[in-house]
């Protein structure tokens, strides 16, 4: 099995409905992440912590990395992308944003494919 981290970052102007899609997402792939990097970038709305404490609960895969300020998405993926913990550390990662999916659209294909996953030791999917 590929140890593989998945890497969001959020902010106070996440829309909730698509920040809860993408959580969704995430938890319908037939290969599961290792773990969830989730940079919270500076104070979120309650809704937002809502979802959080809900899926934190839900899948104890969560490693939350908090900024005090909002530092921006650069900077918040970047320290991010030095947060997953030692198990998974030298493997995948799979940046998300949080924008609309498209309600048709199948769960990502590219977790399926584990076989070519596995051909690689950094992989940065921006969506």
């Amino acid at each position: 099995m590929t140890n593989f981290s998945v890497l969001i970052s959020i902010y106070h102007k996440e829309n909730p409905v698509w920040f809860r899609e993408a959580l969704d997402c995430i938890s319908k792939q037939t290969t599961q992440p290792s773990e969830i990097v989730l940079v919270e970038d500076g104070p979120l709305t309650p809704e937002l912590y809502a979802i959080i404490d809900q899926y934190s609960k839900k899948y104890p895969i969560f490693n939350i990395v908090k900024n005090e300020q909002n530092l921006g998405l650069g900077l918040a993926l970047r320290k991010g992308v030095l947060a997953p913990t030692k198990e998974v550390q030298k493997n995948l990662f799979f940046i998300l944003s949080t924008f609309p999916l498209e309600p048709s659209l199948p769960p990502f294909p590219y977790w399926n494919e584990s076989s070519e996953i596995s051909k690689h030791t950094f992989i940065n999917i921006l969506t």
